[in-house]
């Protein structure tokens, strides 16, 4: 059950791609249509964590800016990755048994 937690339950592609391969499934789509769908989803996924990563990267410095010249600082651990790393399991096989 680690295995599933750590490896497939915490990688939100794989996570989406396998609810949608699921829903395909009970709608009895034919194997061709699971799998676009199932793929579909998980490059889609993957492109918008990518178009996530490009702002956050565009914004980063502006904010390494910001803190500077008003001396405040940012909590840590306030990140999606820190959110992923410590509860993406459980929510995911939350989502996943529900």
């Amino acid at each position: 059950m680690s295995f599933v937690t750590d490896h497939i339950l915490k990688n939100p592609p794989v996570l989406l791609g396998l609810i949608a391969m699921i829903g395909l499934i009970v709608q009895r789509k034919t194997f061709a249509e699971v799998v676009k769908g199932s793929l579909t989803a998980v490059f889609g996924m993957v492109a918008l964590t990518a178009g996530v990563n490009m702002l956050t990267g565009t914004i980063a410095p502006i904010n390494t800016a910001v803190q500077t010249q008003l001396g405040v600082q940012v909590a840590d651990g306030l990140s999606d990755v820190t959110f992923t790393a410590e509860y993406g399991g459980t929510v995911g096989l939350a989502m996943f048994l529900d």
